[in-house]
């Protein structure tokens, strides 16, 4: 007659999660720290064509409360030439989350020209960036 409330399989998996739990850390997988933070651009979309005042939203984040974005800035160059349009930063910080939004009017325009926003994002020793492509017209 058994006494055992448990099914017979049950002490091998048990035996097994807990030898599992117990073993050493792996110090070969990355911690959030050993990343630079992550950037998500809203505006612009990439690929779109815009008039008038080009609207930039973006996140630059750490998913790790312990440790901090330190610094963000932003920069729009035209394609053909590689010129700077506009600069913004670098905003010194000391936060996980930072929510930059910044407006860009381009001036002398003559027809349509291709641009690129870049985001980049610093943090613990690691630099994070970001672009995306779009038009300006006048």
């Amino acid at each position: 007659m058994k006494t055992s409330v448990l099914p017979e399989c049950v002490l091998p998996i048990l035996i097994a999660c807990m030898t599992i739990s117990c073993s050493s850390r792996d110090d070969s997988v990355p911690t959030p720290t050993k990343f630079p933070p992550g950037i998500i651009i809203y505006d612009p979309k990439e690929g779109s064509i815009i008039q008038g005042k080009i609207e930039i939203n973006a996140d630059v984040v750490y998913y790790d409360l312990q440790t901090f974005v330190s610094e963000v800035s932003a920069e729009i160059t035209r394609d053909s030439d590689k010129a700077v349009v506009f600069e913004d930063g670098p905003y010194m910080l000391n936060q996980n989350f930072y929510s930059y939004h910044g407006t860009y009017t381009p001036t002398g325009l003559t027809g349509s020209t291709p641009m690129t926003l870049v985001i980049t994002g610093k943090g613990s020793g690691k630099t994070a960036t970001k672009s995306v492509k779009f038009t300006a017209k006048p």
